[in-house]
């Protein structure tokens, strides 16, 4: 029986052996920790394990286990269970205090409280639109993504963070991330990826074709039959699609990812029904007090979508997302892979699937007669920081991997002190200072308007006053409701 105590989350081990692990082609040999069912299957010579069967190697005390096995009986490396702690209620601090600022966070996160984890869901999601985790309560917040205001309350125009103790996902167990907005997670202590995280998706394809949305959006050509849409672009440009004669999406972000941006959505002939482009891969940010930890059986994926086909075209991959992980020290073993999704096939109506591992870049779609394929979408972000700027990464998979200039390590950045509530003379009406300070952050402009605006002042503070068509209080009444109904309530502003 495992022990959990506050804050760490320890999902129960499953006795299947379920898909969600390695994704590779039935011929080849599997790497050590993929699932197995026959040691033919693995490239080291055994396949074994009680609870899940993975392709493992002989071990011996000269020759040590990687982080997550141990040696066990038959000579072989086998998971190891998850570690034992003891209940109680003084275990690990009560609040945030990491040793560095996370990136596009920065101390916003200290001293917020750290919660419990719950060990009663056998799968585990965030919702980041809802502002909800189904394995780990904490704090929950958001913080602006979007400075320049180009995405104005939509996705990825804010992160939404969560905040706990520490995070442990056991094997062949998983992780989803749903929502509009990028995903950030901080724990106190460390993080353990035995399983798989999944970044869920980033901006979508157009429905019934056109440009992709986002910043690297897939393009198409027309108008007209037997045209491939456009793989996306992010850190690479997608592929052009079939008949495509130029580029249509161009690269974006960087390699520090200062702003953690999901993948574009491929481009798709709104010509022809069927024919949409993948979605983007999402993004996903890991921060650790401790360490992280990916595992041999661990992975974290942000990959683009395939793009769908019809009879005659076929739609452009999504791009890949962004992953993240910050710690003091950072151990992968395991995979990270933020691949553009492939263009669309054609006859099939289902949409492709996205694994170029490494640097193979994204395919151009083919021509055959009158059919035209859609175009592979483009890498996205992986970035790894830590105090020394180094990582163990020696046996980890990384798809994009360093040589394409989209996977780096870099140096965090010390912590410093958490800036004073933000104030705003012209906020009224706010019922308490969490609501006072998120307006103040996210609408000052707005709610100055309406300081400036007689009847707008009027309806805020004189009960039973109709202002239904007032335009400084409605705009100022969407942008607060938008950003800041948890620390508000749904009742504030309400119209009139």
């Amino acid at each position: 029986m495992i022990r959990v105590g506050p804050g760490i989350l320890v999902l129960p081990f499953v006795t299947a052996c379920i898909a969600g692990g390695w994704s590779l082609p039935e011929e080849a040999l599997r790497p050590f920790g993929a699932y197995c069912s026959s040691a033919d299957q693995c490239q080291a010579s055994a396949c074994t394990g009680t609870s899940v069967r993975i392709c493992t190697e002989p071990c011996a005390s000269s020759t040590p286990c990687p982080y997550g096995f141990e040696c066990a009986g038959s000579g072989y490396c086998e998971p190891a269970p998850p570690p034992m702690v003891d209940a109680g209620t003084d275990a690990g601090p009560p609040t945030l205090d990491l040793s560095f600022d996370p990136s596009n966070v920065g101390p916003l996160a200290t001293g917020r409280p750290i919660g419990r984890a719950s060990t009663s869901a056998r799968t585990c999601y965030f919702d980041t639109s809802l502002g909800y985790s189904s394995c780990l309560t904490g704090d929950f917040f958001y913080v602006d993504n979007d400075p320049e205001d180009e995405f104005g309350v939509g996705i990825a125009s804010r992160l939404a963070v969560f905040v706990g103790q520490e995070l442990h996902l056991p094997i062949a167990e998983r992780i989803t991330v749903r929502g509009a907005f990028p995903l950030v997670v901080i724990v106190q202590g460390d993080i353990l990826i035995d399983g798989e995280m999944v970044a869920g998706e980033g901006f979508p394809a157009t429905p019934h074709g056109g440009t992709g949305e986002g910043p690297g959006g897939g393009g198409y050509r027309g108008p007209g039959l037997g045209y491939g849409g456009e793989g996306a672009a992010h850190c690479t440009a997608g592929a052009l699609g079939a008949r495509m004669e130029r580029a249509v999406a161009l690269p974006y972000g960087d390699r520090t990812i200062p702003r953690l941006l999901p993948g574009s959505g491929g481009g798709g002939n709104p010509n022809v029904s069927g024919s949409d482009g993948g979605a983007g891969g999402g993004s996903i940010q890991l921060v650790a007090g401790g360490r992280i930890v990916v595992s041999a059986t661990g992975s974290v994926s942000a990959n683009g979508y395939g793009g769908r086909g019809d009879s005659s075209d076929g739609g452009g991959g999504g791009s890949g997302g962004s992953i993240l992980l910050e710690a003091p020290e950072v151990v992968v073993e395991g995979s990270l892979s933020a691949n553009g999704g492939n263009g669309g096939v054609l006859l099939t109506g289902d949409a492709a699937e996205g694994a170029r591992m490494g640097r193979v870049p994204a395919e151009a779609g083919r021509r055959e007669s009158s059919r035209a394929q859609g175009g592979g979408g483009g890498f996205g972000w992986i970035r790894i920081n830590t105090m020394t700027a180094t990582a163990s990464v020696s046996r980890g998979t990384f798809s994009p991997d360093s040589t394409t200039g989209c996977s780096s390590v870099g140096e965090l950045q010390p912590a410093t002190t958490p800036p004073s509530p933000p104030s705003c003379a012209a906020v009224t009406n706010a019922p308490n200072e969490a609501c006072a300070a998120c307006v103040a952050t996210h609408c000052c402009p707005r709610a100055e308007a309406c300081a400036r605006d007689a009847v707008c002042v009027h309806c805020l503070t004189e009960a039973g006053t109709t202002c239904r068509t007032n335009e400084a209080l409605g705009t100022y009444r969407y942008c607060a409701s938008s950003w800041c109904t948890r620390e508000c309530g749904a009742t504030f502003l309400e119209a009139r």
